[in-house]
């Protein structure tokens, strides 16, 4: 199915938001996340003779999904790379022959459905941006500037009034979600999953995050035994990860937790007040609200066998 744009002002927004944030390999060596201010890079493991699509940051792949926007919007190869250039600080000659020949050359994996995935964690990202309070986009826009990111600071603070300016004016809590809404996302949603699966493995840790999108989903509808089933999928898969990182195992799990926690008192998930991070490749998760004693609790009382 087409990527289709919700509003007029999406394919510019989307593209600011993928272009002020860069997930960047700590070590140059091995399969180590790439870590960004949004968005946590989980890898499987290579087969001889493979290379890493993406090596020290996920630069080429941003770049790429970017001018696919601008393309798919309508306008020329040289208008979209000027975008995407500028946006970047980089508007030489030498800089846009650079940008128009990784787009071209790019072979990152599930390519075709790239732009799908980007836009699904814009999407979420906006219901975030809607309720963010001051201080929540303050301490956001701080830490960007801590990395020496003023510019994506300013971007994502301009990015984030603009859509709250949106909502406000059309009197919505989100811009997207309706009953059709929800039809069409649980479709795509496990059309995903399973092109995932196919191409990483049932156990990628993409899979475990298409699963949470696919519990949040049921979640909000309050179809809360289909949600507790992808809830625990995602759980199984990051529990067994080998490569996860350990600190992002256990905000990932102490996440589900929560949403499992409020799904069995048959309370909303984590979507009001809203989302404070942590961010991860391709879906957002509601920050961690919940102490080891009641993790632990989580823990004991899952069912066997799911």
């Amino acid at each position: 199915m087409p990527v289709r744009f919700a509003y007029p002002e999406e394919p510019d927004w989307l593209v600011d938001w993928i272009l002020c944030d860069l997930a960047v390999r700590q070590r140059s060596h091995g399969r180590k996340p790439m870590v960004g201010m949004w968005i946590n890079r989980q890898f499987g493991k290579l087969r001889k003779g493979e290379r890493n699509y993406l090596r020290g940051s996920d630069l080429s792949e941003r770049r790429y999904v970017a001018l696919a926007v601008l393309l798919m919007r309508g306008g020329s190869m040289s208008e979209a790379l000027y975008e995407v250039s500028r946006r970047l600080g980089k508007t030489t000659q030498k800089e846009l022959d650079v940008i128009r020949t990784s787009f071209y050359g790019f072979q990152g994996p599930l390519k075709s459905t790239l732009l799908e995935h980007w836009l699904g964690s814009f999407r979420n990202w906006t219901d975030w941006a809607i309720f963010a309070d001051r201080g929540a986009v303050s301490s956001v826009a701080e830490m960007y500037r801590k990395k020496g990111h003023q510019d994506y600071a300013d971007r994502f603070l301009k990015l984030v009034q603009a859509v709250q300016g949106k909502a406000f004016k059309e009197q919505k809590r989100s811009l997207y979600r309706d009953q059709n809404w929800y039809i069409e996302a649980e479709r795509e949603y496990s059309k995903r999953l399973a092109l995932t699966e196919n191409e990483l493995g049932r156990n990628h840790s993409l899979v475990g995050l298409h699963a949470v999108n696919l519990a949040h989903l049921y979640h909000e509808q309050a179809r809360y035994r289909e949600a507790l089933r992808w809830y625990w999928h995602a759980w199984a898969i990051y529990l067994g990860d080998p490569i996860m990182a350990p600190g992002l195992r256990a905000v990932l799990l102490q996440a589900i937790a929560t949403d499992v926690g409020n799904c069995k008192r048959g309370k909303p998930a984590g979507r009001v007040s809203p989302y404070s991070g942590p961010w991860t490749a391709f879906g957002l998760l509601p920050a961690p609200g919940i102490s080891q004693q009641e993790l632990e609790e989580v823990v004991r009382t899952k069912p066997s066998g799911t």
